[in-house]
């Protein structure tokens, strides 16, 4: 999970944004310092565009196309088919930005 923060925290910093939860500011800071300093140093705001998908629990049945996207914070479960064809079809295909800047969950 820590992996995802700090994952997180960077497109937010890169951004020239504020993460939105204070706990993982102070958590990803802190591994990535540990890790690799001179990533805190990039400069910030260069990204413009970008949208975090934070799928629930992701499982291998086959592609449903029946799915919610939202601002979930918990989710049951989606199947990686969906993830990959909201990705695809609805972020990249349709250049969607209702989401731009932020995160959406994605369930079944």
């Amino acid at each position: 999970h820590l992996d995802k923060e700090v994952f997180e925290y960077l497109i937010f910093l890169n951004a020239g944004l504020p993460h939105p939860d204070p706990f993982v500011t102070s958590t990803a800071t802190k591994e990535i310092a540990s890790h690799n300093p001179e990533a805190l140093n990039m400069p910030q705001g260069w990204l413009k565009n970008f949208t975090i998908v934070r799928p629930a629990f992701m499982n291998v049945i086959e592609i449903t196309v029946v799915y919610v996207v939202e601002d979930l914070q918990k989710c049951q479960n989606v199947s990686r088919a969906d993830v990959g064809h909201f990705i695809a079809k609805d972020l990249i295909g349709k250049g969607r930005l209702d989401w731009n800047g932020g995160a959406v969950g994605i369930a079944n």
